[in-house]
């Protein structure tokens, strides 16, 4: 939806290929870091989203599961960006308001893409609907399928499968007036990790990260988490308390590998399709809005669109897989077990200025979209 908000603005005619009934915005929470909140604003959507976020926190950081405070920072300081945070329905709810009627073609699933033989040619979608299986011609296709996209191989036929990072992540938001709580961070154990950040109407997003088995699954998942967070500090117990079994989301954290490239004949990959990331800095939303607008000005200065997505994979490969090599190894040091690994682990953040060690996510976070 982004993509398509991007390319209407500078003069694009638009189809999305939905296959859902709606565009659920399935999930919990998501955090829109400032480089995102550019992208926003350059959509003029900046102010609805931020309607729907809850206030910063006064308080965050990062702690040990006694409650002590490795490093903390208050809100508003110069070394820590502000986040907005909202739960990811109302984000895809603002996105959709965006398009007009007749943008979006619900029920449709792209089965597989054929790109352009030539620079002439034009890239072929066959997508499957309720009257059975259709080509679709377009100037140019964007492939925003998700980690597990049917159309990247199409565009890269080297990439294979998206692999398992070895750890497992659950999601869940309390029901809205049944907790608040005025901080917000995470809390890093050995093998464990769990971070809360509040949301409007008295909710609270919440996550937890565990080594797993791929594919396992357990018959009562908050049960399950409860007995691995036991004694750690408040208010986590609660809100594993608070939150009704069949409303936590469970999912295997996987990776997209780097790929040769993100375009080929027409098509653009974008999003998670493309670089599919571990959760651990927070980017996969905020990058793939990035990719939207730098999508959208490539192809408005191009000549043609085979320039405009060599422009594209030029100017967005390096940086998204940077991010995501970035990610993958703050969850790695996050994921430590060894206790002496964890000890000296804990002592070196405890003894690292907050700007210093949050010097990497403001220069992630210090990206400014060019104009549309």
């Amino acid at each position: 939806m982004a993509a398509a908000i991007a390319l209407r603005a500078v003069g694009w005619s638009v189809t999305v290929l939905e296959e859902h009934a709606r565009p659920s915005g399935a999930g919990s929470g998501i955090s829109l870091w400032p480089n995102a909140m550019r992208v926003l604003e350059q959509f003029k959507l900046a102010d609805q989203v931020r309607a729907l976020a809850a206030p910063v926190p006064s308080v965050g950081g990062l702690r040990v599961p006694s409650g002590r405070w490795l490093t903390r920072t208050a809100a508003g300081s110069a070394s820590l960006p502000d986040v907005v945070v909202l739960r990811r329905a109302d984000l895809h709810s603002v996105l959709l308001g965006a398009l007009p009627p007749g943008c979006l073609r619900t029920r449709v699933t792209a089965v597989g893409v054929a790109p352009a033989p030539t620079e002439a040619g034009r890239p072929t979608v066959f997508a499957r609907g309720a009257a059975g299986t259709t080509e679709l011609a377009a100037d140019l296709v964007v492939a925003a399928d998700g980690m597990r996209s049917s159309l990247r191989r199409h565009v890269a036929p080297e990439a294979g499968d998206p692999v398992y990072s070895g750890y497992t992540t659950w999601r869940g938001i309390t029901p809205a007036g049944t907790l608040s709580t005025g901080d917000s961070g995470e809390t890093w154990g050995r093998s464990a990790k769990f971070g809360y950040l509040p949301l409007q109407g008295e909710r609270v997003y919440w996550y937890a990260e565990l080594p797993a088995p791929a594919g396992r699954r357990d018959d009562n998942e908050r049960a399950a988490l409860l007995e691995r967070f036991a004694g750690w500090h408040e208010p986590i117990p609660s809100l594993l308390r608070a939150t009704p079994s069949d409303r936590i989301i469970r999912t295997d954290v996987d990776y997209v590998p780097k790929l040769p490239t993100y375009v080929r004949g027409g098509v653009a990959l974008l999003g998670d399709a493309a670089h599919g990331m571990t959760p651990d800095l927070g980017q996969g939303g905020c990058q793939a809005l990035e990719d939207a607008v730098v999508l959208a000005t490539c192809v408005a200065q191009g000549s043609d669109v085979a320039s405009a997505l060599d422009a594209y994979d030029a100017g967005r490969r390096p940086r998204t897989q940077a991010v995501a090599t970035a990610a993958r190894r703050m969850g790695w040091i996050s994921e430590w077990g060894n206790p002496a690994a964890v000890a000296l682990r804990n002592l070196a953040v405890r003894l690292t200025p907050p700007r210093i060690a949050l010097a990497p996510l403001s220069r992630i976070s210090d990206w400014a979209p060019p104009s549309i």
